[in-house]
């Protein structure tokens, strides 16, 4: 009678003289790197870990990994700040763990908060104007921001230019 192998052991045999070269090796080191990097920041913007953990995690991470663990701090920190959000908290991890300078940072986020209410205000008027033009008016009635593609493209574009400007300051 025929042995009844398990899936298991028919991967195991297949797979018996495989082995990873030295770039898959480093590509899945620095996915796994990046995996926990992100899922610091997220538990910071959570409020699930403080600065200072978040900081002795980071300062943790082995030595030589210290150089990635960094930049993708960096890049992760950079697509998480969004012109009128909260950012207080990924500006001071910054600082905390990379050692940039947090005022200049803090003053292009301001330059571009200004912006943004700018913008966004301008916006609400408009939508505001369009509703009146259609008969839909009152104390009552509010545009909504979130349901607008147009506010949504321009939103998305200040968020990028700030991005740009962040990311140049940082590198300096």
């Amino acid at each position: 009678m025929a042995e009844i192998r398990s899936t298991m052991d028919i991967i195991m045999e297949k797979t018996k003289g495989l082995t990873m070269s030295e770039e898959e090796k480093k590509a899945l080191k620095e996915q796994e790197l990046q995996s926990k990097v992100r899922g610091l920041i997220q538990k910071l913007t959570d409020g699930a870990l403080n600065l200072e953990k978040v900081a002795a995690e980071m300062a943790s991470i082995a030595e030589k990994d210290r150089d990635l663990a960094h930049e993708i701090l960096r890049d992760e920190v950079l697509a998480r700040i969004q012109p009128g959000g909260e950012n207080e908290s990924l500006v001071q991890i910054l600082e905390l763990v990379l050692g940039i300078d947090s005022a200049a940072v803090k003053a292009k986020i301001g330059e571009w908060n200004r912006v943004f209410l700018e913008k966004r205000g301008a916006r609400e008027k408009e939508l505001q104007r369009e509703l009146e033009e259609k008969g839909i008016h009152g104390s009552a009635v509010v545009p909504n921001l979130g349901a607008d593609p147009g506010w949504a493209e321009a939103k998305s574009k200040i968020g990028q230019r700030l991005k740009k400007e962040l990311a140049s300051l940082i590198e300096r």
